[in-house]
Protein backbone atom coordinates (compact mmCIF):
# COMPACT_ATOMS: atom_id res chain seq x y z
CA UNK A 1 0.00 0.00 0.00
CA UNK A 2 3.29 2.56 1.26
CA UNK A 3 4.75 2.09 -2.29
CA UNK A 4 1.45 2.45 -4.43
CA UNK A 5 0.90 5.55 -2.50
CA UNK A 6 4.79 7.23 -2.84
CA UNK A 7 4.42 5.85 -6.68
CA UNK A 8 1.28 7.78 -7.49
CA UNK A 9 2.94 11.21 -4.99
CA UNK A 10 6.20 11.20 -7.25
CA UNK A 11 3.58 11.42 -10.51
CA UNK A 12 1.93 13.82 -9.27
CA UNK A 13 4.87 15.82 -8.15
CA UNK A 14 6.19 15.31 -11.97
CA UNK A 15 2.61 16.22 -13.18
CA UNK A 16 2.28 19.45 -11.09
CA UNK A 17 6.16 20.86 -12.45
CA UNK A 18 4.78 19.88 -15.84
CA UNK A 19 1.53 21.87 -15.08
CA UNK A 20 3.30 24.88 -13.67
CA UNK A 21 6.14 25.13 -17.36
CA UNK A 22 3.76 25.40 -19.47
CA UNK A 23 1.67 27.78 -17.44
CA UNK A 24 4.99 30.33 -16.66
CA UNK A 25 5.75 29.76 -20.46
CA UNK A 26 2.38 30.92 -21.63
CA UNK A 27 2.17 33.74 -19.15
CA UNK A 28 5.43 34.67 -20.57
CA UNK A 29 4.51 34.30 -24.26
CA UNK A 30 1.44 36.64 -23.14
CA UNK A 31 3.37 39.33 -20.91
CA UNK A 32 3.51 42.81 -22.11
CA UNK A 33 7.17 43.81 -23.36
CA UNK A 34 7.60 45.73 -20.04
CA UNK A 35 7.66 42.71 -18.26
CA UNK A 36 9.81 40.76 -20.51
CA UNK A 37 12.47 43.63 -20.40
CA UNK A 38 12.08 43.26 -16.27
CA UNK A 39 12.15 39.53 -16.53
CA UNK A 40 15.14 39.90 -18.99
CA UNK A 41 17.37 42.23 -16.37
CA UNK A 42 16.58 39.88 -13.56
CA UNK A 43 17.45 36.67 -16.00
CA UNK A 44 21.35 39.17 -16.78
CA UNK A 45 21.52 40.57 -12.93
CA UNK A 46 21.18 36.77 -11.57
CA UNK A 47 23.23 35.24 -13.79
CA UNK A 48 26.50 37.95 -12.92
CA UNK A 49 26.27 37.39 -9.54
CA UNK A 50 25.78 33.57 -10.21
CA UNK A 51 29.31 33.90 -12.45
CA UNK A 52 30.97 35.28 -10.04
CA UNK A 53 30.09 33.31 -7.12
CA UNK A 54 31.84 30.34 -9.38
CA UNK A 55 34.62 32.47 -10.94
CA UNK A 56 35.91 32.94 -7.13
CA UNK A 57 36.57 29.29 -6.47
Amino acid sequence: MYNKAEKSSAEIAIACVAVALVGIALALVAAPWPVHLLMLAAVLVSNRSVGSLFSNR
